[in-house]
């Protein structure tokens, strides 16, 4: 059975949100092959600030465009701190895709843990 428009759309978007937490859970120099592959390292960070948070965008916004080009028109913002936890921050990424000669336009919730890992809802 031929999957309909909104089937293949969320398989897209899922395997966009699978590839999107590899890329962004790396850091750069981890692939030899690729040596700026992945995230800025975020050891140093001090990753409460709403200064390095604005950094950590801009890291991930140059990421996603130069490594998951499925994806385009992407903008990535600091929204704050998830139930104001100032140790878990949260990013939105609306970007769009093309799908069937259809262009769409999604927004993902992005979040740092308190562990430095990304995960995407």
């Amino acid at each position: 059975m031929i999957p309909n428009r909104a089937d293949s759309v969320g398989i897209l978007v899922e395997s966009v949100k699978e590839h999107l937490e590899h890329l962004l859970n790396t850091r750069s120099g981890a692939s030899q092959s690729c040596i700026d592959y992945g995230l800025t390292d975020l050891n140093d960070a001090a990753v409460g600030s709403k200064d390095q948070a604005r950094s950590i965008s801009r890291d991930i916004k140059r990421c996603i465009k130069h490594y998951e080009t499925r994806l385009s028109d992407i903008e990535v913002s600091f929204n704050g701190y998830k139930n104001d936890d100032p140790t878990v921050l949260q990013f939105w990424i609306k970007c769009s895709f093309e799908l069937d000669k259809i262009n769409d336009r999604i927004t993902l919730e992005l979040y740092l843990d308190k562990d430095r890992q990304f995960k995407l809802l």
